[in-house]
This record gives structure tokens, sequence and C-alpha cells, in this order.
């Protein structure tokens, strides 16, 4: 993406989405979070919490869903991210947390044909829905939660990208993020080390994504979070 273009993107995106109706906080993230991959969830819902001045997730009841809506969650980066958000949310409200299966919202993609294109890096598309499928189910398995996966037509899934948190004393935080968790880059001199086992089993993809350890950056231009209360 060429420099104006960036700008464009992010003059487009400074406010908040327009589905918001609770009281929003807004955030301007570029390279607070960059670091290990491993680690990443921590530090991001240290920044929100420390910036919000309260916990992020209000109300006094019992966590009892959490779903994710993203129609471009095709890539085992991006997923690690999220699983490792949602795994330093569970461990920071563990006396709370009662979910039985983390939702995720996603659409079909278009699938790579022939041997041309085979995907290598954690930065790749999965070559099929299938696989993507079966390597984020088995990757919040090994993190020790179910996971269930609602694929739906782009033309019929929300644009933005958002995760609902809710309790059972029916307080609903939402965390939309501009880009979702795709801003963020891997970064290594060898990229021998950004490699994904793609065509392993959904087993040795699942726990890659679980484990996987690598240095973050954020782009040259700014991502926004919204929090809604």
């Amino acid at each position: 993406m060429a420099g104006l273009d960036a700008y464009e993107q992010v003059s487009i995106v400074a406010n908040a989405p327009a589905e918001m109706k609770g009281k929003v906080h807004r955030f301007e993230i570029r390279s607070e979070l960059d670091g290990v991959s491993d680690g990443f969830g921590r530090r991001l819902l240290a920044k929100l919490e420390d910036d919000l001045g309260a916990k992020l997730i209000g109300g006094q009841g019992d966590i009892i869903r959490i779903a994710y809506h993203d129609r471009y969650l095709n890539a085992p980066l991006p997923a690690a991210l999220l699983l490792d958000f949602i795994s330093a949310l569970k461990m920071a409200y563990k006396d709370r947390w009662s979910v039985r299966s983390v939702e995720l919202v996603v659409a079909p993609f278009q699938e790579e044909r022939g041997g041309f294109n085979r995907p290598m890096y954690v930065y790749h598309n999965w070559p099929n829905v299938p696989d993507r499928t079966s390597a984020i189910s088995a990757a919040f398995d090994y993190c020790g939660m179910d996971s269930v996966l609602h694929s739906m037509d782009k033309r019929d899934a929300m644009h933005a990208r958002f995760l609902e948190i809710e309790t059972d004393d029916r307080h609903l935080t939402k965390i939309w993020l501009d880009q979702g968790f795709s801003y963020w880059q891997a970064q290594s001199p060898y990229r021998q080390n950004l490699r994904f086992p793609f065509a392993g089993e959904p087993n040795e993809q699942g726990q890659t994504i679980a484990k996987f350890s690598v240095d973050l950056a954020g782009q040259t231009f700014p991502t926004y979070l919204f929090v809604e209360q």
C-alpha cells in the first residue's frame, strides 16, 4: 500500500463505527504492542486497561460468551494473535471465566488452485477453508478452550472486525479493531523462522499457532481500536 493510500485509510477509520451505541473509548495504536508475539495478548490487555483506568470487562457476573467477527481471518498469524489475546483474558479473569465455546464468525475465501502459490509463511492464507477451520479449532483446543467457527458469506457478514464479551449479568463489552489482528506484521532476518506447516496435520498446525513466537511490529501508519462498554 502506498503512503498516500495509508493516510487516506487512517482518515476514514479515525471515527468510531456507526454501529456503536454505548460509551466509547478510542485508542490509537502504533508501536506500543511491538515485541514477541508470545505475550502480545497481555500487552494489549494492559494497554487497554491502563488507558481506561479500569477493568476492560465490567459487571460482576461470570463471562459466558466471547465472539469474534472477522471476514478476513484467513492466515495463521492473526489467528495466533487473537488466540493469545483471548488466552490473556481467560487468565486475567479466571475467577469469572465460564465460556463454553469461543465463537468465531468468519467468511469463506478464494482457495488457491495448483501448486504455484502454495502458502509457506505465517502471514499467508491457508490453502482452503477446511484447513483453516481444523487448524484454528486445534489451536484453541491446545489452549484448553473449545471453539465454534460460523462461516457466513461476505455479503452477509459485517464488515467491521470486533470482539464481543458478555457476562451473565448482561454486561456487554465490544472491542472494535480497525484492521483486526492483521495490522501486526511478523519480522525476522531469516525467513525460515516465519515458515508455517501448512501441510501438517491439524494438531501440528494448532500447536504451532498456540506456541508461535516471533517478533511483531506495527505498520508505518496507526491502527485504531474502539472499546464500547
